[in-house]
C-alpha cells in the first residue's frame, strides 16, 4: 500500500480553497476568510435544499402514480381484457363447431375400421380402482379419498358424487334397479337407496378395512375384508352385521347368486361359503395354499376361483367339492368373468388369457396379443368379452370362438377395471380418473365429452397406420384441414387467454402471478397418507382434491380483493394518503428552512463583500437587511408533528384544572 504524505492533503485543500475564493472573488484577510466561509455554508444549505427538492419531487411522483396512474391503468386493462375476452368467446365458438367435426370425422372412420376406445372426461383425476354398471348403462365408479363418480344413464355425463367420506374406496356394487354400495378403509361402507338418492355413510359394525363387495338383485349383500371379516345385510333398509366367517385370513373377494349363496375367497386358499342367506359360512377345501384373488358364480352357483401361480379352483354346483384345474399356465391371475352357461375366462400378468368353453371343457391359454398385465375381465351373456390392463391396454373378443384383439385405446393410464352392459356397452376406469368407452357406444351427449386432444392425436395415427384408412382420400383432406384449422385455434385461444391474464394482473405479471400461486399451493396443499393393505399399484392417491380445493380458496380470496365495498378500500388507502400528506410537509419545511438559511448566509456574506475594510457596523446592518429577505423567520420550520404537539398543548391548557 502506497503512503502519503499528509501535506499532499493539505496542498491540495489550499488550493482548492484559493480556486473558490477566487471564484467568488473573495479579497485577502481576515474579512475576505470570513465572506468565504459565509458562502460556503450557504453553498452547504443550498445543495441540501436541492436535495430535499429532490425527495418532495420524487414523493409527489409517488402519489401521482398512486391514486392516479394506477386507476387509469386499471381501467385501461379492463377494457383490454374485455377485447380479449370477447376474442376469446369467439375462438371458443369455432373451437367447439372444429371439435364436432372431429367426432363426425371419427364416426365416419368407426365405420370403417372399427371402434376404437377414447378418454371420456369424467371431473375427478383421482385413480378410479372399480366400477359396475346396471344393465341399462347406469354407472357408478368408486376410487381413493372417498372418490365416487356417477352416470344416470348410457348418454349422460359422468358426475362426481359426495360420498360423505374421505377414506379410500376399493370396491363397488348396483343392483339392477340402481342402488348400490361401496366399501373400502377403516371398515367403511356407504350406500345409496335408488340412482338419484345420495350417498350415505353406514355403520358396519367392523373394526377391519373391507376389500370386496356383492349385492343380489333385491338388494341383500356381503362384503369381506382383513382377518375373516365378513359383514352382511338381509334387505336394502336392513342394518349390516358382523358374521362368523370361520377364518383369520385376509378375504379379497365375494360373490353371490341371485337367491344370496354365497362364496368368498382370500389368502392361502381360503374359501367360505354359505348355501342360504340364513345360513352359516363355513370354510371349504380349496386343495390349494396359494393366495386365491377372485371368485365368479353363475346363477345356478356353478363356481370358479382363480389366484397365485396360475391357480383355478371350481364346482360343479352349490353343493359340489372344489377342485383343483390344471390352468396350462404359472402366471398370476387376477380376474374371473362368467357367463350364464358357465363358459369362463381368467386373466393374469404378462398378457395371460385361459379361457373354456364350458364347465366340463378343459382350460386353454389364449393369444392376448399383449405382454402387459391385465387386472380385469368382463362377459356379455353371448359370451363376448373385454380384459383391461397396464398402460391403458384393452383386448377385447366379438364371441366366444373369436380370437382376442387389441384394441386402440389412445391412453397410457393403467386400468383397474372394466365393466359391460348386456348389449356388450363398455366402460373401462383407471389412474388418473381415466374413464374410456368404444365411441360407437357414446350417445350424442356423451360423445360430446370426447378428449378432442387426445382424438386429434389418435386420429393423426390412425392416418399413419391403417392402409384402409390412409387410402381414403376424403377422411385424409379433412383430418388434415381439421388439423391445421384446430392448430390455429388453439393458438389463438392460448394466445387470449394469456392476454387477458396480463390485463387482469395490473401489477404482476403472469410469471410473477404463477410463482405466487404455487407458493400458496405449495402451503396449502396436503397429500393424505394412504394405509396400506390390498394390492392397488396401478392406482396411486394423486391429491386432486386438496389440490382443487386450494384453488378455489385462492380464487376466493383474489375475488374479495377485487369485491372489496367503497368504505373497505377508504380504510386501506386513508392511511397512505395520511402518510403521503406527512411526508410532503416534512420536506416542504425542511426545503423551506435549508433555502432560508442559505439566503442567510449568503446575503451576510455579500454584505461583507460590498463593505469593505474597515467594517462599519451600521453599514453592515443595513447592507444585511436589505440583502436578506424581509422579516425572515429563521428559526427551523414547524413539522406537522409539532403542529400536533401545539394543538394537544392547548386543548390540554383548556380543560379543566389545565
Amino acid at each position: 500500500m502506497v503512503d502519503y504524505d499528509p501535506k499532499y492533503f493539505d496542498s491540495r485543500w489550499a488550493r482548492r480553497e484559493r480556486a473558490q475564493k477566487l471564484d467568488w472573488e473573495t479579497q485577502e484577510g481576515p474579512i475576505g476568510d470570513t465572506i468565504f466561509l459565509l458562502r460556503r455554508r450557504g453553498r452547504r444549505f443550498d445543495n441540501s435544499a436541492i436535495f430535499v427538492l429532490i425527495l418532495l419531487l420524487a414523493v409527489i411522483g409517488s402519489g401521482i402514480g398512486y391514486y392516479l396512474a394506477r386507476p387509469l391503468l386499471e381501467n385501461e386493462n379492463r377494457i383490454e381484457r374485455r377485447v380479449h375476452e370477447e376474442r376469446r368467446e369467439a375462438e371458443l365458438a369455432e373451437k367447439d363447431a372444429l371439435e364436432k367435426q372431429f367426432l363426425n370425422l371419427r364416426k365416419d372412420i368407426a365405420s370403417q375400421i372399427g371402434a376404437f376406445w377414447f378418454v371420456i372426461q369424467s371431473g375427478t383425476g383421482a385413480p378410479l380402482i372399480d366400477i359396475d354398471l346396471t344393465p341399462d348403462g347406469a354407472g357408478v365408479a368408486v376410487g381413493p379419498v372417498g372418490t365416487i363418480v356417477t352416470r344416470a344413464s348410457p348418454n349422460a355425463p359422468w358426475v362426481v358424487a359426495d360420498s360423505g367420506t374421505r377414506e379410500d374406496f376399493n370396491e363397488t356394487a348396483l343392483t339392477p334397479d340402481g342402488a348400490g354400495a361401496a366399501v373400502g378403509w377403516h371398515v367403511t361402507i356407504v350406500t345409496r337407496a335408488a340412482p338419484d338418492a345420495p350417498w350415505v355413510v353406514a355403520e358396519s359394525g367392523a373394526e377391519e378395512f373391507l376389500f370386496g363387495i356383492a349385492l343380489t338383485p333385491d338388494g341383500a349383500g356381503a362384503a369381506v375384508g382383513l382377518n375373516g371379516t365378513i359383514v352382511t345385510r338381509a334387505a336394502p333398509d336392513a342394518p349390516w352385521v358382523v358374521a362368523e366367517s370361520g377364518t383369520q385370513e385376509p378375504l379379497y373377494a365375494i360373490a353371490l347368486t341371485p337367491d344370496g349363496a354365497s362364496v368368498a375367497v382370500g389368502d392361502s386358499g381360503t374359501i367360505v361359503t354359505r348355501a342360504a342367506p340364513d345360513a352359516p359360512w363355513v370354510v371349504a377345501e380349496s386343495g390349494r395354499e396359494e393366495d386365491l384373488y377372485a371368485i365368479a358364480l353363475t346363477p345356478d352357483g356353478v363356481g370358479v376361483v382363480v389366484g397365485l401361480n396360475g391357480t383355478i379352483v371350481t364346482r360343479a354346483a352349490p353343493d359340489a367339492p372344489w377342485v383343483i384345474a390344471d390352468s396350462g399356465t404359472e402366471e398370476e391371475l387376477n380376474a374371473i368373468a362368467l357367463t350364464p352357461d358357465g363358459a369362463s375366462v381368467a386373466v393374469g400378468d404378462n398378457g395371460t388369457i385361459v379361457t373354456r368353453a364350458a364347465p366340463d371343457a378343459p382350460w386353454v391359454v389364449a393369444e392376448s396379443g399383449t405382454e402387459e398385465h391385465l387386472r380385469e375381465i368382463a362377459l356379455t351373456p353371448d359370451g363376448a368379452g373385454v380384459a383391461a390392463g397396464r398402460n391403458g391396454t384393452i383386448v377385447t373378443r366379438a364371441a366366444p370362438d373369436a380370437p382376442w384383439v387389441v384394441a386402440e385405446s389412445g391412453t397410457e393410464e393403467h386400468l383397474g377395471d372394466i365393466a359391460l352392459t348386456p348389449d356388450g356397452a363398455g366402460i373401462a376406469v383407471g389412474s388418473g380418473g381415466t374413464i374410456m368407452a368404444p365411441l360407437p357406444d357414446l350417445g350424442v351427449e356423451a360423445a360430446a365429452q370426447v378428449d378432442p386432444a387426445a382424438l386429434r392425436q389418435y386420429l393423426d395415427d390412425l392416418r399413419k397406420q391403417h392402409p384402409d384408412y390412409r387410402e381414403n382420400p376424403v377422411h385424409t383432406q379433412r383430418l388434415a384441414a381439421l388439423n391445421n384449422a384446430y392448430i390455429t385455434v388453439a393458438a389463438d385461444l392460448k394466445d387470449a387467454t394469456d392476454k387477458i391474464a396480463e390485463a387482469d394482473t395490473g401489477v404482476l405479471s403472469r410469471k410473477e402471478q404463477l410463482r405466487e400461486f404455487r407458493e400458496f399451493l405449495a402451503e396449502c396443499r396436503a397429500a393424505p397418507a394412504r394405509p396400506k393393505g390390498k394390492d392397488t399399484t396401478p392406482m396411486a392417491a394423486s391429491g386432486s382434491e386438496e389440490v382443487k380445493a386450494c384453488a378455489e380458496a385462492y380464487t376466493s380470496a383474489i375475488v374479495d380483493v377485487r369485491s372489496k365495498k367503497w368504505w373497505e378500500l377508504l380504510a386501506e388507502t386513508a392511511p397512505q394518503a395520511l402518510l403521503l400528506v406527512f411526508l410532503l410537509a416534512t420536506l416542504g419545511g425542511l426545503y423551506r428552512y435549508n433555502l432560508k438559511m442559505a439566503g442567510f448566509y449568503y446575503a451576510r456574506a455579500d454584505a461583507l463583500a460590498i463593505n469593505r475594510e474597515p467594517v462599519m457596523p451600521r453599514r453592515f446592518e443595513e447592507l444585511a437587511t436589505t440583502l436578506a429577505a424581509d422579516k425572515v423567520d429563521f428559526r427551523n420550520a414547524k413539522t406537522p408533528m409539532d403542529t400536533v404537539v401545539d394543538l394537544s398543548k392547548k386543548a390540554m391548557r383548556k380543560m379543566p384544572g389545565g
